[in-house]
């Protein structure tokens, strides 16, 4: 592949490429294409990039350090929607984030939001025939139902 960093195209493959590089030069990668994309003002994609910098953040142990990327994130999901990017990731690692530093209630409603996109989704969206896919075979689906779940069980 040639390196081409001023095309998006390029960037974009990079921002899938996070989820094989090792954690560090996977958070690096995607703290670049966050800023880069924001740049340029193609704000869904540096939402992406930034929930991507903090997954690859938390692998390590480094919620401190992944938590600035999820508040970017939680910032622009506002008023964007990424376009090659699965927005249940963004509330499934901003409660990861806030679980690994011991805010229970935070990571609790960052899950149950998720979990509600996913359900209305579904319901809305989704045919009947790829409903229980769509809600049990997607891996971050599935992680949002079941936590948002627990959370309200242990409330």
């Amino acid at each position: 592949m040639i390196d081409r960093p001023d095309d998006v195209y390029h960037r974009m493959a990079s921002l899938f490429a996070t989820r094989l590089l090792p954690p560090d030069e996977g958070e690096a990668v995607a703290t670049s294409l966050a800023a880069w994309v924001s740049a340029r003002e193609r704000l869904g994609m540096a939402l992406a990039g930034h929930v991507r910098a903090a997954a690859c953040a938390l692998a390590p142990g480094a919620p401190r350090r992944a938590r600035p990327h999820v508040e970017a994130a939680l910032h622009l999901v506002a008023e964007r929607r990424p376009d090659s990017f699965h927005l249940p990731e963004l509330w499934w690692v901003a409660g990861q984030v806030e679980a690994a530093l011991g805010q229970a209630a935070a990571a609790a409603g960052h899950w149950h939001t998720g979990a509600a996109w996913v359900q209305h989704t579904a319901a809305t969206h989704v045919p009947p025939g790829y409903q229980e896919s769509f809600l049990r075979r997607n891996a971050v689906n599935a992680e949002l139902l079941q936590h948002a779940a627990g959370a309200a069980g242990g409330s």
